[in-house]
Parts: structure tokens; C-alpha cells; sequence
């Protein structure tokens, strides 16, 4: 893998040059110089897995064979794809929406911490980039506290939302205060992820 990405890397950056600034595609040649060299890594995978000693025992002799465990795999992947989708839509829909609002650009403006945060550091004014942080993470430690107290509150009742057994309501109500560490690191962690990245 490490071999295939290396080549893949290899063929990307003069395709991406040659596409974006040779035949003045700009982002449409960045697009398609990303998915030549996506689908030249998938080639190049194909390429070893045929034709490498490490995969003849693992490999499918005949072509049907690949075809029959697919639904097994579906059954994984198709989840898996929900919930990504569920945990990266939320943010899109929250944008598309806040249009429907009575003053969106009002609305949209309390949505646009990180973006002003980088738009400070851009102009060199890394003070009012600070002052943009503290006044985002007051938010992020309020909610924190509100959500992971909730959660220690009701840690002996959440157990029942999986199950009836003591054993796994017990399980739950040791695992709690993990959970609310974790619920308090993970959202401020977020904040700042979005301040540093500036998005």
C-alpha cells in the first residue's frame, strides 16, 4: 500500500499541475487530477493484488466468487455510510436552513465564529481573532456542562434504554462518568479544532 500510494502521489502532483495550470482548468483540472489519481491507486491495488504472492491464497479464483459475499458487505457498509453522512449533514443542513430564518444574515453571522476567526488571522489582527475564541468558548463549556451533568444525573436510569438487565445497567452507570470526561473534552476539542483549522 505504502508503494501504490507513492506512486499514486507521484502521478497527482504533475497531472494536478498540468490540468490546473498547463490547460487552465483550475478547479474543474484540480477535480479531475484528483479523481484520475484516486481511480490510478485503485488500478494500481488491482495490479497488486493480481499479480502479488502475499494474495494468491486470499484472492477469489473465479470472478462470481467476489459477488456472492457482497450483500454481507453492504450490510456494513451501507450503516457505516448513514452514519457518517448523519454526523457531517447536521452542520450543511443547519447553514441551508438558517435562509428560512426571519434575518438570515443575522442568523448565519452567530454560525461564522471559525470563518472570522480566520478571516482576523488573515489580515493580521490576531487580537480580535483572541477575542472571537473567548467569546466562542463560554458557549462550548456551557453546553458541555449542561449536556455531561445531565448524563452523570441520570446515570443510574440511561441503562435501561438498552436493556433490562442489571448487569448492563450497571456497566452504563460505571461507564458514565467516562462518558461526561468525555463529552466535555470532545466538544471543546471541537471548538478550537475549528478555530485552528478556520473553518
Amino acid at each position: 500500500m505504502l508503494i501504490t500510494s507513492c506512486v499514486t502521489l507521484c502521478v497527482r502532483i504533475p497531472l494536478c499541475w498540468v490540468l490546473v495550470f498547463k490547460t487552465r482548468q483550475n478547479n474543474v483540472g484540480g477535480a479531475l487530477a484528483m479523481s484520475i489519481s484516486i481511480w490510478s491507486n485503485v488500478f494500481f491495488h488491482g495490479l497488486y493484488m493480481r499479480y502479488s504472492p502475499t494474495c494468491a491464497k486470499t484472492g477469489a479464483p473465479i470472478f462470481m466468487e467476489l459477488f456472492q459475499r457482497l450483500w454481507e458487505f453492504f450490510r456494513f457498509a451501507i450503516p457505516s455510510a448513514v452514519m457518517i453522512c448523519l454526523e457531517w449533514w447536521p452542520f450543511e443542513l443547519i447553514i441551508l436552513l438558517s435562509g428560512l430564518l426571519l434575518n438570515p444574515q443575522l442568523e448565519t453571522s452567530v454560525l461564522s465564529v471559525c470563518t472570522r476567526i480566520s478571516n482576523e488571522l488573515g489580515v493580521g489582527n490576531p487580537r480580535g481573532a483572541r477575542v472571537s475564541v473567548r467569546a466562542a468558548m463560554p458557549f462550548a463549556v456551557v453546553e458541555t456542562t449542561i449536556v455531561s451533568g445531565t448524563l452523570f444525573a441520570c446515570r443510574h436510569v440511561f441503562g435501561y434504554i438498552f436493556s433490562n438487565e442489571k448487569e448492563v445497567v450497571d456497566s452504563v452507570t460505571l461507564m458514565a462518568p467516562l462518558v461526561c470526561i468525555w463529552v466535555i473534552l470532545d466538544n471543546i476539542q471541537g471548538v478550537l479544532a475549528g478555530v485552528a483549522r478556520g473553518c
